[in-house]
């Protein structure tokens, strides 16, 4: 291990070649397994600088002037709740490909919300969802993000500095990176300094945020600016994400899942998502696509967007039922899905993509909680049953084919019997082909945990052993009904228990097993369905697929 110590007392850890770091391996500073090494696979070469304090002035390119940054009184003491400041231009301006240039030191939970993209503008608006850590310097490095509208001249590197406490740290590592197996130069390669603390140990390098961030050049030189005096770990990661934290080598399969958003806005009553995961923040479009094409570049077949409530993402002028168009625009894209959606964000625009977008699967899950109004104002849902059957009827009035399932919770604090069985009635009526169903469990800091009347376990079972059966009696009504139609199969793999026997799904989500039919994973495969078990339908292949064996 190499330690090169700074007059500063800034201390680096880095290392030198893949070789090391396999002998190394239970080490103090490091402890690695082979999967991390293949992944961090670059020689680190650094050397420590000191610039003094960071100058703040703005400075003046040959294409325009940056003005000051307005919204806030001082690049010192900013307060931890600033949520949004100014840059101010004198003439207009455009941001490029600012989710691929944009870096931010230390690196936020939740990325910030930059605007506007893609048109021009004399200012650009930065809104910030975390609270600021105190006593930290922030850096905002915008790249080459930054061009001017008429010339297209490009900013280089506009950096804003600020600090939560009362001076800016003005420490600076700068060094080049090259792959460690060919020796050989690679840009866009994240070089991460992760402080070394009493809380720090070897696994939180991969599993939490460096606390600064930089990306090489051209030439593979980087260099960190504004670091505070410490000891630290510096290492590099050419990531496929650019959240800065180390992702394992994904193993790409027939179906992928990719999230769109994070944290909600909703505060159910019996829900801690956002007092847990915050506000909700949706990715960039640009993030989703880019991810989406390199899942289906490596094979996938069918991916399922993820989110708290995920119909209702919307960011940088893109709205849920655009994204979802964007991606059935993917080349080898057969089959896209969502959950988990929220009945106050699902429309008549979302209800048409169902018919107008070819890979947008036949399927739709849309919670329900309780089928009693009152009970669904106590849990903040702020729908009632007569507007989530005309939702449903949004659905199904444009594909009556489409299959349908929700969530619904039994023994909510107060639900009486009458209440519980107008979620017994609600389950009759719309005949759901799946059901997610819990006993109320209360969760500490919720509101429905303070409430009264907390019901017996007893009734809870009770209740939820009879809507099972109800569920149960649809199941196998609506699967009978399925039985000599017509299905195409997404081929998943091998059945687990028999032999010449292929499983996969449905474009409505049931699960089929094919008897005799040795397909292979990934393959489509037009089916006609024989028979169903409870939960599960049988079918008999009506064609092979190319490759099959």
């Amino acid at each position: 291990m190499d330690y090169l110590k700074h007059k500063e007392s800034l201390i680096v850890f880095t290392h030198r070649s893949k070789e090391l770091l396999l002998d190394l391996n239970g080490s103090l500073a490091w402890k690695i397994d082979p999967e991390r090494v293949r992944k961090c696979k670059y020689i680190v070469c650094a050397r420590n600088t000191n610039h003094g304090l960071a100058d703040l002035d703005v400075p003046h390119s040959s294409a325009f002037l940056i003005g000051k940054v307005s919204g806030v009184s001082s690049a010192l003491n900013l307060p931890r709740d600033n949520d949004r400041w100014m840059v101010k231009f004198d003439e207009y301006v455009k941001l490029k490909n600012l989710q691929k240039q944009l870096i931010i030191s230390p690196p936020m939970n939740f990325e910030p919300e930059i605007s506007p993209v893609g048109i021009a503008s004399k200012k650009i608006t930065i809104k910030i969802f975390d609270t600021l850590q105190p006593n930290t310097t922030y850096a905002f490095n915008f790249g080459e993000s930054i061009a001017d509208n008429n010339e297209g001249n490009v900013f280089p590197y506009y950096k804003y500095v600020f600090s939560t406490g009362n001076y800016i740290d003005s420490l600076s590592v700068s060094g080049i990176v090259l792959d460690a197996l060919n020796k050989e130069v690679d840009d866009r390669v994240a070089v991460l300094l992760y402080e070394v603390d009493s809380n720090f140990y070897d696994s939180i390098v991969y599993k939490q945020k460096p606390k600064y961030v930089a990306v090489t050049d051209s030439v593979s030189s980087f260099k960190l600016e504004n670091i505070k005096k410490g000891s630290y770990l510096l290492t590099a990661l050419k990531e496929e994400n650019p959240d800065y934290t180390f992702q394992q080598a994904k193993n790409f399969g027939v179906k992928a899942q990719i999230a769109i958003t994070k944290g909600c806005n909703n505060h159910c009553s019996f829900c801690v998502v956002p007092f847990t995961r915050g506000v909700e923040v949706s990715r960039e479009p640009e993030h989703i696509i880019a991810e989406a094409q390199q899942l289906v570049a490596a094979g996938t077949r069918e991916i399922c967007l993820l989110g708290q409530n995920v119909n209702s993402y919307k960011a940088n002028g893109t709205d849920f039922v655009e994204l979802l168009r964007r991606l059935d625009e993917l080349e080898k894209l057969e089959r896209l899905r969502f959950i988990s959606p929220h009945p106050k964000d699902f429309h008549a625009e979302l209800a048409d993509a169902f018919v107008t977008l070819p890979s947008l699967c036949e399927q739709m899950h849309l919670p329900l909680q309780s089928g009693s109004d009152r009970i669904l104002r106590r849990m903040r849902r702020w729908y009632t049953m007569g507007t989530f059957y005309e939702k449903v009827a949004l659905l199904r009035d444009r594909l009556p084919q489409a299959t349908l399932s929700t969530d619904l919770i039994v023994g909510f604090p107060g639900e009486t019997e009458e209440e519980f069985e107008m979620t017994m009635e609600a389950v009759r009526n719309v005949r759901f082909d799946l059901i997610y169903s819990f006993k109320y469990s209360a969760r500490p800091g919720t509101r429905a945990a303070e409430y009264p009347e907390h019901l017996a376990e007893n009734v809870k079972s009770e209740r939820l052993k009879r809507l099972l059966e109800t569920q149960e009696k649809i199941v196998r009504e609506k699967n009978k009904a399925l039985n000599g139609s017509l299905q195409e199969v997404l081929i998943e793999g091998k059945h687990h228990r028999k032999e010449n026997t292929a499983t996969g799904r449905t474009r409505g989500y049931h699960s089929v097993s094919i008897k005799d039919c040795r397909t292979k994973a990934g393959e489509l495969l037009p089916v006609r369905i024989t028979g169903a078990n409870p939960n599960s339908l049988i079918a008999e292949a009506l064609s092979t697929s190319p490759g099959s064996g």
